[in-house]
């Protein structure tokens, strides 16, 4: 066995104040969440996995922050020397129509939210949110998940005496 006895799995959530990751390990799943100030780690055993829930959600909310672009660009122009505001106007312009088609485009696209569902209650996998990544991290993680609940499912053999292992009726 390694000295770091975890595996990533799929997903990553890098942002500028948080983070966040999975990692596989012998008997559970570490979910870690962190800021620049603290870490959070969160095991969920694959026994204790009952399903993955893949739920769909739009990728892209509008922030309310976005709706100060506009005003912003027009006082920028409106603040800019007689003889700069048609050059200004026409970069404003640009940038508020290829603003408008990145949101367009990406308001359009799905992502979703991962959850493993555990019999307390379900647990989000917030490194996970793009379809394609829960769909990869489900083929990491489904072969240990039913290797570890067969291990528990597969009842001990039943002894008649010492040693001896007594075959269940076949009827």
């Amino acid at each position: 066995m390694s000295a770091f006895p975890y595996r990533r799995l799929a997903g990553s959530r890098r942002g500028t104040l948080s983070h966040a990751s999975a990692w596989a390990g012998v008997d559970h799943i570490l979910l870690a969440q962190g800021s620049r100030i603290s870490e959070t780690y969160q095991r969920v055993y694959y026994r204790d996995v009952m399903a993955l829930l893949v739920m769909k959600r739009t990728r892209f909310l509008f922030d309310a922050r976005l709706w100060l672009v506009p005003p912003l660009l027009i006082g920028l122009v409106a603040s800019l020397p007689s003889e700069w505001r048609s050059t200004g106007s026409g970069v404003a312009a640009l940038i508020g129509l290829a603003a408008a088609g990145y949101l367009y485009i990406a308001a359009s696209f799905y992502g979703c939210r991962l959850y493993l569902a555990t019999a307390v209650g379900n647990v989000p996998v917030a490194s996970v949110f793009r379809t394609w990544q829960a769909r990869k991290f489900n083929e990491q993680v489904k072969p240990l998940i039913l290797a570890a609940q067969q291990a528990i499912a597969t009842p001990p053999p039943l002894h008649s005496g010492p040693g001896e292992p007594v075959e269940p009726n076949a009827t």
